[in-house]
Protein backbone atom coordinates (compact mmCIF):
# COMPACT_ATOMS: atom_id res chain seq x y z
CA UNK A 1 0.00 0.00 0.00
CA UNK A 2 1.42 3.63 -0.97
CA UNK A 3 0.33 6.35 1.59
CA UNK A 4 0.69 10.12 0.21
CA UNK A 5 1.52 11.93 3.64
CA UNK A 6 0.05 15.98 3.02
CA UNK A 7 1.40 18.59 5.93
CA UNK A 8 1.87 22.10 6.39
CA UNK A 9 5.30 23.13 5.34
CA UNK A 10 5.46 27.16 4.33
CA UNK A 11 6.20 29.20 7.43
CA UNK A 12 7.21 26.67 9.69
CA UNK A 13 10.31 26.10 11.81
CA UNK A 14 12.84 23.38 10.04
CA UNK A 15 13.92 21.30 12.91
CA UNK A 16 10.31 21.47 14.19
CA UNK A 17 8.44 20.15 11.48
CA UNK A 18 11.07 17.66 10.65
CA UNK A 19 10.58 16.09 13.92
CA UNK A 20 7.52 14.96 13.38
CA UNK A 21 7.43 14.44 9.65
CA UNK A 22 10.64 11.91 10.60
CA UNK A 23 8.32 9.98 12.57
CA UNK A 24 5.70 10.04 10.36
CA UNK A 25 7.82 8.54 7.20
CA UNK A 26 9.48 6.20 10.19
CA UNK A 27 6.86 4.16 11.58
CA UNK A 28 5.76 4.08 7.61
CA UNK A 29 8.95 2.50 7.15
CA UNK A 30 8.67 0.22 9.84
CA UNK A 31 5.37 -1.21 9.01
CA UNK A 32 6.51 -1.89 5.33
CA UNK A 33 4.34 1.00 3.70
CA UNK A 34 5.39 2.86 0.71
CA UNK A 35 4.97 6.60 0.98
CA UNK A 36 5.54 10.05 -0.46
CA UNK A 37 6.66 12.55 2.12
CA UNK A 38 7.62 16.04 0.03
CA UNK A 39 10.09 16.87 2.36
CA UNK A 40 11.76 13.59 1.79
CA UNK A 41 11.91 12.63 -1.59
CA UNK A 42 11.80 15.84 -3.12
CA UNK A 43 14.16 18.29 -0.62
CA UNK A 44 16.77 19.62 -2.15
CA UNK A 45 14.97 20.33 -5.93
CA UNK A 46 13.18 23.24 -6.59
CA UNK A 47 9.94 23.66 -8.97
CA UNK A 48 7.74 26.66 -9.63
CA UNK A 49 3.90 26.65 -7.98
CA UNK A 50 2.72 24.92 -10.98
CA UNK A 51 5.28 22.24 -11.21
CA UNK A 52 4.72 21.39 -7.28
CA UNK A 53 0.82 20.90 -8.09
CA UNK A 54 1.61 18.61 -11.11
CA UNK A 55 3.84 16.74 -9.03
CA UNK A 56 1.24 16.36 -5.84
CA UNK A 57 -1.03 15.21 -8.12
CA UNK A 58 0.54 12.61 -9.54
CA UNK A 59 1.96 11.30 -6.36
CA UNK A 60 -2.01 11.23 -4.72
CA UNK A 61 -3.20 9.92 -7.87
CA UNK A 62 -0.33 6.84 -7.51
CA UNK A 63 -1.03 6.38 -4.03
CA UNK A 64 -3.64 4.15 -2.19
CA UNK A 65 -4.54 6.60 0.80
CA UNK A 66 -3.38 9.84 1.39
CA UNK A 67 -2.21 10.81 5.40
CA UNK A 68 -2.91 14.13 6.60
CA UNK A 69 -1.03 15.59 9.14
CA UNK A 70 -2.89 19.28 11.36
CA UNK A 71 -0.87 20.15 13.91
CA UNK A 72 -1.26 24.05 13.59
CA UNK A 73 -3.77 26.85 13.57
CA UNK A 74 -2.97 28.41 10.64
CA UNK A 75 -4.59 26.38 7.53
CA UNK A 76 -2.46 25.33 4.45
CA UNK A 77 -3.69 26.50 1.18
CA UNK A 78 -1.28 23.47 -0.42
CA UNK A 79 -2.47 21.03 2.24
CA UNK A 80 -6.44 22.01 1.58
CA UNK A 81 -5.74 21.88 -2.13
CA UNK A 82 -3.99 17.86 -1.66
CA UNK A 83 -7.19 17.15 -0.13
CA UNK A 84 -9.24 18.75 -2.25
CA UNK A 85 -7.32 15.93 -4.84
CA UNK A 86 -7.66 13.35 -3.20
CA UNK A 87 -11.57 13.74 -2.24
CA UNK A 88 -12.22 14.70 -6.19
CA UNK A 89 -9.97 10.64 -7.39
CA UNK A 90 -11.93 9.20 -4.87
CA UNK A 91 -8.98 8.50 -2.49
CA UNK A 92 -9.70 7.09 1.57
CA UNK A 93 -7.79 10.29 3.57
CA UNK A 94 -7.32 9.44 7.07
CA UNK A 95 -6.55 12.94 9.20
CA UNK A 96 -4.55 13.40 12.47
CA UNK A 97 -5.20 16.29 14.52
CA UNK A 98 -3.69 18.20 17.11
CA UNK A 99 -6.63 18.35 19.49
CA UNK A 100 -6.02 22.44 19.67
CA UNK A 101 -6.26 22.78 16.29
CA UNK A 102 -10.36 23.52 16.03
CA UNK A 103 -9.96 25.85 13.39
CA UNK A 104 -9.93 22.82 10.67
CA UNK A 105 -12.47 20.35 12.38
CA UNK A 106 -15.37 21.41 10.15
CA UNK A 107 -13.27 21.61 6.67
CA UNK A 108 -11.68 17.91 7.64
CA UNK A 109 -15.03 15.91 8.70
CA UNK A 110 -16.08 16.61 5.17
CA UNK A 111 -12.77 14.41 3.77
CA UNK A 112 -11.82 11.40 5.47
CA UNK A 113 -11.51 10.00 9.07
CA UNK A 114 -10.14 12.11 12.20
CA UNK A 115 -8.11 11.02 14.70
CA UNK A 116 -6.80 13.39 17.36
CA UNK A 117 -3.93 13.87 19.42
CA UNK A 118 -2.66 15.45 22.22
CA UNK A 119 1.60 16.23 22.21
CA UNK A 120 4.33 14.15 20.21
CA UNK A 121 3.65 10.96 22.24
CA UNK A 122 0.17 10.20 21.76
CA UNK A 123 0.67 11.36 18.25
CA UNK A 124 2.73 8.30 17.76
CA UNK A 125 1.33 5.45 19.30
CA UNK A 126 -2.19 6.87 16.99
CA UNK A 127 -0.06 6.48 14.34
CA UNK A 128 1.30 3.37 15.02
CA UNK A 129 -2.29 1.79 15.98
CA UNK A 130 -3.77 3.50 13.08
CA UNK A 131 -1.09 1.97 10.46
CA UNK A 132 0.02 -1.24 12.57
CA UNK A 133 -3.23 -2.74 13.69
CA UNK A 134 -6.72 -0.53 12.46
CA UNK A 135 -5.97 -0.37 9.11
CA UNK A 136 -4.47 -3.95 8.51
CA UNK A 137 -7.53 -5.44 10.39
CA UNK A 138 -9.77 -3.07 7.79
CA UNK A 139 -8.01 -4.59 4.62
CA UNK A 140 -7.99 -8.17 6.19
CA UNK A 141 -11.98 -8.07 6.71
CA UNK A 142 -12.24 -6.38 2.55
CA UNK A 143 -9.86 -9.41 1.79
CA UNK A 144 -12.15 -12.13 3.34
CA UNK A 145 -15.18 -10.80 2.04
CA UNK A 146 -13.46 -10.74 -1.07
CA UNK A 147 -12.51 -14.40 -0.50
CA UNK A 148 -16.18 -15.90 0.73
CA UNK A 149 -17.50 -13.80 -2.53
CA UNK A 150 -14.51 -15.46 -4.75
CA UNK A 151 -15.40 -19.14 -3.09
CA UNK A 152 -19.47 -18.69 -3.53
CA UNK A 153 -18.96 -17.73 -7.01
CA UNK A 154 -16.38 -20.37 -7.50
CA UNK A 155 -18.58 -23.46 -6.50
CA UNK A 156 -21.92 -21.63 -8.51
CA UNK A 157 -19.31 -22.72 -11.65
CA UNK A 158 -18.98 -26.15 -10.16
CA UNK A 159 -22.28 -26.77 -10.05
CA UNK A 160 -22.89 -25.81 -13.72
CA UNK A 161 -20.00 -28.27 -14.21
CA UNK A 162 -22.23 -31.10 -12.33
CA UNK A 163 -24.87 -30.02 -14.38
CA UNK A 164 -22.84 -31.05 -17.62
CA UNK A 165 -21.65 -34.04 -16.33
CA UNK A 166 -24.85 -35.09 -15.17
CA UNK A 167 -26.31 -34.69 -18.51
CA UNK A 168 -23.44 -36.24 -20.51
CA UNK A 169 -23.69 -39.24 -17.41
CA UNK A 170 -20.30 -38.29 -17.24
CA UNK A 171 -18.12 -39.71 -13.83
CA UNK A 172 -18.61 -36.89 -11.07
CA UNK A 173 -15.11 -37.00 -9.72
CA UNK A 174 -12.27 -37.35 -12.30
CA UNK A 175 -9.09 -38.41 -10.60
CA UNK A 176 -6.77 -36.98 -13.41
CA UNK A 177 -8.74 -33.68 -13.55
CA UNK A 178 -7.98 -33.05 -9.46
CA UNK A 179 -4.55 -33.44 -10.09
CA UNK A 180 -4.56 -30.99 -13.00
CA UNK A 181 -5.86 -28.38 -10.35
CA UNK A 182 -4.09 -29.58 -7.60
CA UNK A 183 -0.65 -29.54 -9.29
CA UNK A 184 -1.10 -25.99 -11.13
CA UNK A 185 -2.75 -24.47 -7.95
CA UNK A 186 0.59 -25.63 -5.99
CA UNK A 187 2.44 -24.22 -8.39
CA UNK A 188 1.05 -20.69 -8.86
CA UNK A 189 0.98 -20.37 -5.26
CA UNK A 190 4.83 -20.10 -5.17
CA UNK A 191 4.47 -16.84 -6.73
CA UNK A 192 2.96 -15.81 -4.45
CA UNK A 193 4.83 -17.43 -1.53
CA UNK A 194 2.26 -19.60 -0.03
CA UNK A 195 3.62 -23.08 0.73
CA UNK A 196 2.48 -25.86 -0.75
CA UNK A 197 1.48 -27.92 2.47
CA UNK A 198 -1.30 -25.19 3.01
CA UNK A 199 -2.40 -24.98 -0.49
CA UNK A 200 -2.84 -28.42 -1.28
CA UNK A 201 -4.93 -28.61 2.61
CA UNK A 202 -7.12 -25.41 1.53
CA UNK A 203 -7.57 -26.96 -1.50
CA UNK A 204 -8.58 -30.24 -0.65
CA UNK A 205 -10.95 -28.65 1.85
CA UNK A 206 -12.60 -26.56 -0.99
CA UNK A 207 -12.80 -29.75 -3.05
CA UNK A 208 -14.22 -32.23 -0.19
CA UNK A 209 -16.91 -29.34 -0.04
CA UNK A 210 -17.78 -29.14 -3.86
CA UNK A 211 -17.82 -33.43 -3.51
CA UNK A 212 -20.01 -32.95 -0.77
CA UNK A 213 -22.42 -29.90 -2.80
CA UNK A 214 -22.73 -32.64 -5.56
CA UNK A 215 -24.36 -34.93 -3.27
CA UNK A 216 -27.00 -32.57 -2.30
CA UNK A 217 -27.68 -31.76 -5.80
CA UNK A 218 -28.48 -35.62 -6.39
CA UNK A 219 -31.54 -35.33 -3.97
Amino acid sequence: MRVFVSYKETGLAEQELSKWIWEIRSVLDYLEYDSFVFWYDMKGKTFDPQEVIEIMQQQIKSSDLVLSFVNYAERSEGELLELGMAYAMGKPVVNFINEEVESWYRLIDVIGEKILFNGFDDFREKLFQYFGLYLPRERIDQIDEQLLKRLSERFKWVYRIWKFKKLKWEQLFQPQRWEQVLSSRVALAQKFWLSEEFIKKAWDLIHQEAISREKLFKK
